[in-house]
């Protein structure tokens, strides 16, 4: 017996098979689930960053605030307590109320506000012309402290150069004269 192998010519077809657009949908979905979750990341990182910026630049401005008050700071430190808030005095030529070089005493604090948030303050009085300039400068610090460089380390004893230590979400800015460190 002989077997007779014959073949079929293959004929042209149009369309596909089945497997071939179930392959196509499979991969179609990876690739839709993968720029799904890479559009996902880039609007978080917009946002974060977003954040960050903002927080940078209201600590950039209130840096250059303070590091302008204690540049033009005549005289010597003051430290006021009242049990809980811990206050910085000092006399400055920087005065924001009159945009010039007046004389004016300035105050720091970290303190809550009515409504139960916690605010950095600076304070600007002049007793000569009455001038009583009260500005919320931020929420975004937790804790301030102050220390004073003294001996060759910073300490509490008041002395003429002033570290000033902002907490804010576990980082502490230290600002001085010369500029403002993260921690």
């Amino acid at each position: 017996m002989f077997f007779t192998i014959r073949m079929r010519s293959i004929e042209k077809r149009d369309g596909f098979t089945l497997i071939e657009i179930l392959v196509a949908v499979v991969l179609s979905g990876i690739i839709i689930v993968g720029l799904m979750k890479t559009f996902d990341s880039l609007i978080n990182a917009k946002s974060y960053i977003e954040a960050k910026k903002e927080r940078i630049e209201i600590l950039d401005k209130i840096s250059l605030i303070m590091q302008t008050d204690i540049r033009c700071k005549i005289g010597d430190f003051k430290i006021e307590t009242d049990g809980m808030t811990k206050k910085l005095s000092f006399i400055t030529t920087h005065s924001l109320f009159f945009n010039g070089a007046v004389p004016v005493n300035v105050s720091y604090w970290l303190s809550q506000n009515d409504n139960g948030k916690r605010f950095l303050y600076r304070e600007e009085k002049d007793d000569k012309t009455g001038v009583d300039l009260l500005i919320p400068l931020t929420t975004v610090f937790s804790k301030a402290d102050y220390k004073f460089y003294l001996n060759g380390r910073w300490q509490d004893s008041i002395s003429q150069i002033v570290k000033i230590s902002l907490s804010s979400k576990g980082r502490v800015y230290n600002i001085t004269q010369r500029g403002m460190i993260e921690q």
